[in-house]
């Protein structure tokens, strides 16, 4: 079965209509772009999570990490920073 004749009634036809009618969405830029940071963002935290993880250096313990951040402080109050 073949299309030989295609007829096309234009008479009303209005582009402006056609915008008019059509869904507006102002705001889909903009969460199309939080949604690209949120990915692009999840993408860099896992792989600094994975690096952090795969690091062969030792471990710094609760009670080392506490004794260094004294002596920071104690230095920069003698330095007159605090």
């Amino acid at each position: 079965m073949g299309l030989y004749r295609y007829q096309v009634d234009a008479v009303n036809y209005s582009p402006e209509s056609l915008r008019e009618s059509a869904p507006k969405r102002p705001d889909a830029a903009e969460r199309m772009r939080r949604a690209h940071e949120a990915a692009a963002y999840e993408q860099w935290f896992r792989a600094e999570v994975k690096k952090e993880l795969d690091d062969p250096s030792p471990e710094l313990t609760d009670e080392a990490a506490h004794a260094d951040m004294q002596a920071f402080f104690a230095s920069h109050r003698k330095e007159g920073r605090a």
